[in-house]
């Protein structure tokens, strides 16, 4: 496929949307799992840390993906906002959705770094944009 062809595909609205459903797709499976970071070991300040920032990086690439999917369709700074709102509804939605995963609790707290994620992925693109 020559580069022409490839940027047309992904620039198409399956292009556009594919990356967000399957970056919400992967957050879905992982909050699925009884315990994502049996890798890490026992409960430690690490493993914390390592939570913390998890929560943070997904949110920020759901974001970006969302942000990037909303070019064609906003053209305005709403993007940013509709991005931004949608990334959080996804947070809440995912954190309902622990409420009956064996192991795991929903928390607010969880939504507020995945919020702050959104925030500082929007914050970002919308630098990159000036």
């Amino acid at each position: 496929m020559d580069a022409w062809r490839l940027r047309r595909v992904w620039a198409s609205p399956v292009g556009r949307w594919l990356p967000v459903f399957l970056w919400a797709a992967a957050i879905f499976y992982f909050s699925s799992r009884p315990d994502p970071l049996t890798f890490v070991g026992r409960p430690s300040a690490e493993r914390d840390a390592l939570e913390r920032a998890a929560h943070v990086v997904e949110y920020a690439g759901l974001a970006f993906w969302l942000y990037r999917a909303l070019a064609r369709e906003e053209q305005s700074p709403r993007r940013y906002l509709w991005a931004g709102v949608l990334s959080v509804a996804y947070a809440f939605s995912d954190e309902f959705h622990q409420m009956w995963v064996p192991g795991r609790e929903a928390s607010l707290a969880d939504v507020a770094l995945d919020a702050l994620g959104a925030a500082a992925a929007l914050t970002l693109a919308r630098l990159w944009r000036r």
